[in-house]
């Protein structure tokens, strides 16, 4: 961030943008670039560039599933493993010819797994926390995944007289589970004629192939998904030190993979939450991502906001000796060459809006006759959970006028999700939207209130302040 900071300030010919989030698997069922899930991750990027990403997060609190996201809602951890287990079924056949068998399907077990060279379904799909200790989180979405589905194959590895080996390691590893390479490992592959890497990265999925009693130790074997045709022994002690089960994983382990389903568990608090982390979350499917999320939409409504950025709370600055303190919290000091802050100290998306913030702070002489809030929930009152976030609520002398901020309208994707903002404003609420975002030729006498003030960039990227300012005079002063 630093780097791309000081970029952007020195040498800006030098950056590109990335706009368009690719997908990354070539038989998908959703087109390219229709991408219900990525268009609903854009709104937790550092800069959100569709007006309208907040739309899908409401048609998810209203229930609505549709294209490649669907979000489900838990009470509690029973009724989170319910759902869980209910979408399992559901997306991925598990539970239909006996739990066992189809479980493994789901994995890419066929057959017997020791003659099988091909391990790439072992990451068809997964299961994503934030964290690894607590009801929702990895360690414990592991054992009752291993429990539920290779509880009888753990009960007989356990029986003194049984052909299979004691379970493996704290977790209780055995025959078919998925597991994961945990540390980086020089270990030779089996067998040595199809010239294996010899080496096993962190992060790498598997599946446990074998499961021996040998005359001095007792072994397992795992194929890796990115290693066709060998497989890599570990004795038991060394199951601990190497791997992991890889059920659920946290978010942070899963950056830099991608998944054919991935179920994404989203709890109401959790001390490694942040848009940051979200963002990784919801990338990280290729062809369908559902959410689980614990009461309701407000956790993803709240991390949508910039003072939720991990980022802004590092404190690294390679390019800048100064750091400037958060008020709120004066003992993490913040990068000041990263952020967005307004006049008043509210973290915003982007430069533009800013502008904006302090525009309106500088319209009277006394700032505190304008209040103003950044990303305020509008409810509609036909549906209780249908709403928006203006980028800006704005109260004057009693009067509600709502600001909206348009990056982009040249892109055609943007300019449509704006139109469709637009007409819920006009349509679902009846308030009528003016500026450079309106109806061609539409305009309201000044006084109209409640009322949308819409202003945006130029195509290049530029911003007219002085016309931002004749928008506010004009609507909300009442000046000619």
């Amino acid at each position: 961030m630093d780097i791309v900071a000081w970029l952007r300030e020195a040498h800006p010919h030098c950056v590109a943008t990335l706009r368009t989030a690719m997908r990354t698997a070539d038989d998908a069922s959703t087109p390219l670039g229709a991408s219900r899930g990525l268009a609903f991750a854009d709104g937790y990027r550092g800069d959100s560039i569709n007006p309208a990403d907040d739309e899908i997060l409401a048609h998810l609190a209203c229930g609505e599933n549709s294209c490649d996201l669907e979000a489900h809602f838990w009470k509690d951890h029973d009724e989170l493993l319910a759902i869980l287990q209910a979408r399992l079924h559901d997306l991925l056949r598990v539970g239909e010819h006996g739990d066992y068998a189809s479980f493994n399907h789901s994995l890419g077990i066929t057959g017997k797994p020791w003659q099988q060279a091909d391990w790439k379904a072992a990451e068809s799909w997964q299961i994503l926390s934030p964290l690894r200790i607590h009801p929702f989180g990895t360690d414990e979405l592991n054992r009752q995944m291993q429990s539920a589905y290779k509880g009888g194959l753990i009960h007989k590895a356990q029986q003194r007289w049984s052909k299979f080996p004691a379970p493996f390691g704290d977790q209780q590893i055995v025959y078919t589970d998925k597991v994961i390479q945990v540390v980086n490992k020089r270990i030779k592959g089996w067998p040595h004629e199809r010239n294996p890497l010899n080496y096993v990265a962190n992060g790498e999925i598997g599946i446990v192939t074998t499961a021996r009693k040998g005359s001095g130790s007792d072994y397992l074997q795992v194929g890796f998904s990115t290693q066709d045709g060998v497989t890599y022994r570990y004795s038991r002690n060394q199951v601990d030190e190497n791997l992991e089960l890889a059920y659920a994983l946290t978010v942070h382990k899963a950056q830099g993979s991608d998944f054919k389903v991935v179920f994404l568990i989203i709890p109401k608090e959790a001390q490694t939450l942040s848009r940051e982390l979200i963002y990784t979350g919801l990338t990280r499917f290729r062809e369908r991502l559902v959410l689980l999320i614990e009461g309701d939409t407000e956790t993803l409504r709240r991390l949508r906001l910039p003072d939720s950025s991990a980022t802004h709370l590092r404190n690294t600055n390679l390019f800048t000796l100064s750091l400037r303190p958060d008020e709120s919290r004066p003992e993490i000091p913040f990068p000041e060459a990263l952020i967005h802050r307004t006049r008043r100290g509210v973290l915003v998306r982007s430069k533009s809006e800013v502008i904006v913030a302090n525009v309106l702070d500088g319209l009277v002489d006394d700032p505190s006759e304008i209040d103003w809030k950044y990303e305020e929930p509008l409810f509609s009152s036909e549906a209780r959970d249908d709403y928006r976030l203006p980028d800006f609520t704005i109260g004057f002398v009693g009067d509600t006028y709502y600001w909206e901020h348009l990056g982009m309208l040249s892109v055609p994707a943007y300019r449509e999700g704006w139109e469709r903002k637009r007409r819920w404003y006009e349509e679902r609420l009846g308030i009528p939207v003016v500026g450079d975002g309106a109806r061609p030729g539409f305009d309201v006498e000044p006084g109209t209130t409640p009322l949308v003030i819409t202003s945006r960039d130029g195509d290049n990227g530029s911003i007219d302040v002085p016309h931002i300012e004749a928008l506010a005079r004009r609507y909300i002063l009442l000046e000619d």
